[in-house]
């Protein structure tokens, strides 16, 4: 099961990124790798709402958005192994603001 889920994400992955014109490393580019985090805290306060509230917008699922988070990442994995970046650049997850609602 955890393959065939795997296999799920890794091409709507593809799929997703040739639509967007691979913008996730474009972004990368742009604004460091800031931008990956934000990404996942965007991901994150809605699996918090969605977990909190009834969803308004019924077109994004708890899995839907768990897909994502791991999609982010796997573009984040390649992004690193195509630049042949061991680590992160000099942000860190402390240099994101947290939000003042979070949990």
């Amino acid at each position: 099961m955890i393959k065939e889920i795997a296999n799920e994400v890794a091409e709507l992955v593809e799929k997703k990124n040739k639509d967007y014109g691979n913008s996730f490393d474009r972004t990368l580019e742009v604004y460091g790798d800031v931008a990956y985090f934000l990404r996942i805290e965007d991901k994150l306060s809605r699996l918090r709402s969605l977990t909190k509230n009834k969803a308004l917008v019924t077109d994004e699922s708890i899995e839907d958005t768990l897909k994502d988070i791991i999609g982010y990442t796997l573009l984040m994995i390649n992004n690193k192994r195509n630049n042949k970046a061991e680590k992160c650049d000099n942000t860190t997850i402390d240099d994101i603001p947290t939000p003042k609602n979070s949990l």
